[in-house]
């Protein structure tokens, strides 16, 4: 995990568990390909998931906000996209049968999941409260 955490903020690329580390424009963001980096990926302590679709044009111009939000004001916060289409037994055992779906993960657990018709407003307002809980007294 902590390789993870690492290569989020460091710009690390590596096939460890078949997680791609991608890094563009300053923003960050990983693409989980295996259950298992899936599954190391949300031991953090807030994570988001980002299930996508190939030929998605929702996904396509939901995605640069989604990052560009997670980055400017909630740093701590790790992003993972699963594409669907090459990972659909991932999707399915996340429940994910619609795409753009994204699902807000604190401590492990599911807080929040959007599915579809998305607002970055409240995206925003959904994450400000735990977000804070948890890292401010840190």
């Amino acid at each position: 995990m902590h390789a993870i955490i690492y290569g989020i903020k460091h710009g690390v690329k590596s096939g460890k568990n078949n997680v791609l580390y991608c890094v563009g424009n300053g923003e960050m963001s990983v693409t989980l390909n295996s259950l298992e980096a899936l599954q190391d990926f949300v031991r953090q302590p807030a994570s988001l998931l980002y299930f996508a679709g190939e030929g998605c044009n929702v996904c396509t111009a939901l995605y640069p906000k989604v990052e560009e939000l997670l980055y400017q004001e909630f740093p701590r916060m790790g992003l993972g996209r699963v594409e669907c289409g090459e990972h659909p037994d991932i999707c399915a055992q996340h429940r994910v049968f619609s795409v753009p779906t994204l699902v807000v993960l604190f401590d492990g657990h599911e807080s929040q999941r959007f599915v579809r018709n998305i607002s970055i407003g409240e995206l925003r307002q959904a994450l400000q409260r735990p977000y804070r809980l948890l890292f401010e007294e840190q």
